[in-house]
């Protein structure tokens, strides 16, 4: 895995979206892999892991510098949850601001789909886990 993240990171070329359907045992060679990619302007995506367990716990999921995604509130937990929705749609939000705002980095793309997030509306959540759903309206920022 550390592996294919470098290889991104040497491929990337321009505003770059990364979609992880994974996530394994929290590992620092993993994380520190991903946050260098981040840090060269890749933004990634990763599934929180529905183990109903902290997402902190695990990797890359519990990177601050991922955006993690919940898929089921009942399974996926923890305050590394960025917002709920499948990691391929948020992804793809990433990349629709992205296409407006090339330059952005990471941070602010995160920031942005935290920002338009609706928030409030899920019910039995752990504590600690944000509440809050991607927004596909208008992009802020």
């Amino acid at each position: 895995m550390i592996a294919a993240v470098d290889l991104i990171t040497a491929g990337r070329t321009g505003p770059s979206v990364v979609s992880l359907g994974l996530s394994a045992s929290s590992s620092r060679a993993l994380d520190r892999a991903v946050a260098g990619s981040v840090r060269s302007g890749v933004v990634y995506v990763v599934t929180a892991g529905a183990r109903g367990h902290d997402a902190c716990g695990y990797s890359p999921s519990g990177s601050p510098a991922v955006i993690t995604a919940g898929a089921n509130p009942a399974l996926d937990s923890g305050p590394c949850v960025t917002l709920f929705a499948g990691a391929p749609v948020v992804a793809a939000a990433a990349a629709r601001y992205l296409e407006s705002h090339p330059f952005a980095p990471p941070a602010a793309v995160k920031d942005s789909l935290v920002a338009t997030a609706t928030e409030g509306v899920l019910r039995n959540l752990r504590p600690g886990t944000p509440n809050r759903v991607l927004h596909l309206g208008e992009p802020v920022g």
